[in-house]
């Protein structure tokens, strides 16, 4: 009789198991966050502006510090000129121009991170808008990053077609830099 009610508890919960492990699993999809922020269209444009915004700080700052070197040597052929005292306070003017250059450069350089790091957010959004949206078309119940997983099915990888679907509604996010 004792093995009896074993058995029968025993199949009693199984009867219970198997419904809970027959239950629908979600539709898992994959994406690789990382292409989509490299080689989709917005992601290209926010890199080519980047480097010509670099480019422009560049030339910019070149034209700065050769107006630097030129009034350092002018300074140093005034020193054999110049009164000691009037060459220290030339000197110290010369010394605060190239202090308010560096924290020039530096300020811009902070602002262009700053607008960068908007821009990329911006199409982070745009990311997870296409991906929602393609998640609800599919009805994928949990959409993971690649990133996030070691080994998947090709077959579950929908970054091909979040990119075609980004590419079509984002081309350009504008760096709003100075």
């Amino acid at each position: 009789m004792k093995h009896f009610t074993m058995l029968f508890a025993f199949i009693f919960t199984l009867g219970f198991a198997v419904p809970v492990m027959a239950q629908d699993m979600p539709t898992v999809a994959i994406v690789d966050i990382l292409a989509l922020q490299n080689d989709s269209k917005a992601a290209k444009d926010i890199k080519k502006q980047v480097e010509a915004i670099n480019k422009k700080y560049e030339s910019e700052f070149k034209g700065k510090e050769k107006s630097l070197q030129d009034a350092e040597k002018e300074l140093a052929k005034a020193k054999e000129n110049l009164p000691e005292a009037e060459f220290v306070e030339k000197a110290k003017e010369f010394q605060k121009k190239v202090i308010k250059a560096n924290q020039d450069m530096q300020k811009r350089q902070r602002e262009l991170d700053a607008a960068v790091g908007e821009a990329l957010n911006e199409l982070r959004g745009e990311i997870v808008k296409v991906v929602g949206e393609l998640a609800s078309e599919k009805e994928y119940g949990l959409v993971l990053p690649r990133q996030s997983v070691f080994y998947f099915e090709k077959t579950l990888n929908i970054t091909d077609e979040v990119m075609k679907r980004l590419d079509a509604n984002v081309k350009t996010i504008k760096i709003d830099a100075k």
